[in-house]
C-alpha cells in the first residue's frame, strides 16, 4: 500500500476524467462519433463501456486513503493494453483523418498517463533496492 500524493490524486482523477467524458460521448452519440472518426458503431459502445468502468476503477482508487500497489499496476497495465489497442485501431481499422488524429493523440495521452500512474511503483522498487 502506499500513500497518493496530491499528485497521484490527479493524475487518477484527470485520467477519470477523461475515461467518463469520452465514455459518455461514445455510448451517448456512437452515431456522431462514428461519423467523425468513421468507426463502426459497434466498436465505439463497446469501448465506451469499457471507459466507463475505467473510470469508474479510477474514481475509487483516487478517493482511497491508501492505494494498494496492485491497483496501480491494473491502472498502469490497462493505460498501456488501451494504448496497443489503439495502435491495433489505427493499423487495422479504416478511419476518417480526424478519426486517425483522434485516436493517435489520446493514445499518446494515455501512454503518458500510464507512465505517471507508474512512478509510485517505481519510486517504491528504487527504495526496496536501497
Amino acid at each position: 500500500m502506499t500513500r497518493p500524493t496530491p499528485w497521484l490524486t490527479a493524475v487518477l482523477v484527470t485520467d477519470a476524467i477523461g475515461c467518463l467524458a469520452l465514455g459518455l460521448v461514445a455510448t451517448g452519440a456512437p452515431g456522431l462519433v462514428g461519423g467523425l472518426t468513421g468507426l463502426p458503431r459497434g466498436f465505439i459502445v463497446p469501448a465506451g463501456a469499457v471507459l466507463l468502468a475505467a473510470a469508474a476503477v479510477l474514481i475509487v482508487t483516487a478517493a482511497q486513503r491508501s492505494v494498494s500497489l496492485t491497483m496501480l499496476r491494473v491502472v498502469a497495465i490497462g493505460n498501456a493494453a488501451w494504448v496497443l489497442a489503439s495502435v491495433a485501431t489505427l493499423v487495422l481499422m479504416p478511419m476518417t483523418t480526424l478519426g486517425v488524429v483522434f485516436v493517435g493523440v489520446q493514445a499518446i495521452a494515455v501512454a503518458v498517463l500510464a507512465v505517471l500512474e507508474a512512478r509510485p511503483l517505481v519510486s517504491v522498487r528504487a527504495a526496496g533496492a536501497a
